[in-house]
């Protein structure tokens, strides 16, 4: 029985759990799509935590998934096993030809170091200064929700459309409203926020 496990030490340990009382040769595959900064953890015992169960995870599993070699470089000196798998999961954004574009550009995910939002908000300005835009739809929530934000409420002659955090169901319904859907991160693992965006026609 194989168990892949996601960044969240939630399904580690219930994997644990699960693999205690079964039966079955159980492997458990670790799957990271996030860079582990712990940095973005204030509290310094909290970290600490983090720290010590992402070793341990990394050191009892029988593979370790990631998704660029950034993340390996991360973790090299973590860990004490070689099954290291890059598994990169490209995003292909198919040619759409798009016409009465809402002036309008969007975020979806997660506010946190990995999605370079210094550069987003950047490029969010210089389209406010030419005015492309005259709106901003924000899902997601995240350790940088509250800087973004402030920033945000800079910029002249714009409207700020926060949803916080969403359900998959209600962010079908947000989507039509937003423009164009801009990514600043450097890298992407799955990228599912770019795939609903251009699955749904939204220009990405």
């Amino acid at each position: 029985v194989g168990i892949i496990v996601g960044d969240n030490s939630q399904s580690w340990i219930l994997a644990i759990i699960y693999k205690f009382f079964s039966s079955s040769r159980t492997r458990i595959q670790n799957s990271y799509h996030g860079d582990m900064n712990f940095r973005e953890e204030k509290n310094y015992i909290k970290r600490l935590i983090k720290i010590f169960i992402t070793r341990v995870q990394l050191r009892t599993s029988y593979s370790i998934r990631l998704v660029n070699e950034f993340q390996l470089n991360q973790i090299s000196n973590r860990l004490l096993t070689s099954n290291v798998q890059i598994i990169p999961i490209p995003t292909r954004v198919t040619d759409f030809t798009f016409a009465n574009v809402k002036k309008s550009i969007g975020f979806v995910g997660r506010f946190h170091y990995e999605r370079n939002l210094t550069e987003w908000l950047e490029i969010v300005a210089r389209c406010c200064s030419n005015e492309f835009i005259n709106s901003v739809v924000i899902v997601g929530s995240g350790p940088l929700k509250t800087f973004v934000v402030n920033k945000l409420e800079q910029f002249k002659n714009i409207e700020i459309f926060d949803f916080g955090y969403v359900d998959n169901e209600k962010i079908d319904e947000i989507l039509p409203k937003i423009g164009v859907l801009l990514s600043a991160a450097k890298s992407e693992s799955y990228g599912l926020a770019i795939r609903e965006a251009a699955a749904a026609g939204i220009p990405v």
